[in-house]
């Protein structure tokens, strides 16, 4: 019998820190130039924080339809929520919320040149989530996935968030 072949988790996925802001579109004209953009075939995500939330960012250009980010806290090697932000072009950012799970709290279209389809959705955290948990993401567009190839719900193939700024949490 053959061993399984050992997964090797992929590297960390910077997230910007953004400042406090009135509104999504403010937030998002501020963090946009600092974000680490992590290309998924064609397309391309990036992630930042304010405060609790995590704000995620999806980059799709003309010849991709649409970009899945699976989001978790660290722990279980197994997903146990799917929690899946759907960026497609010409339609608002969609989450499928759950009650123990990251919430949806906000999405916004942004401007972008040659026929480019720029949003972001923020993400709150589930009530009651402790203070230093890691949070996991795993990107895929047009059959491409942002990380080793691994069935989604295997956590160990998916990006934890880390500070760009190490000062900076």
């Amino acid at each position: 019998m053959r061993a399984p072949a050992k997964l090797t988790p992929p590297p960390p996925l910077p997230a910007a820190t953004a400042t406090t802001q009135p509104t999504l579109a403010a937030i998002a004209a501020e963090v946009l130039p600092r974000l680490a953009w992590q290309t998924v075939g064609k397309a391309a995500y990036a992630v930042a924080r304010s405060e609790g939330s995590l704000l995620v960012f999806a980059r799709l250009p003309p010849e991709v339809e649409a970009m899945e980010v699976r989001i978790g806290d660290s722990g279980p090697q197994i997903d146990p929520f799917n929690q899946v932000l759907t960026f497609q072009r010409h339609r608002l950012v969609r989450f499928n919320d759950t009650a123990e799970g990251w919430r949806m709290g906000g999405n916004q279209k942004l401007p972008a040149e040659n026929n480019v389809w720029l949003s972001m959705g923020r993400l709150d955290p589930p009530l009651g989530r402790q203070p230093g948990i890691a949070v996991v993401v795993r990107a895929s567009a047009s059959g491409v996935v942002d990380g080793p190839d691994a069935p989604w719900w295997l956590r160990q193939a998916w990006r934890p968030v880390v500070a760009a700024d190490p000062a900076k949490p």
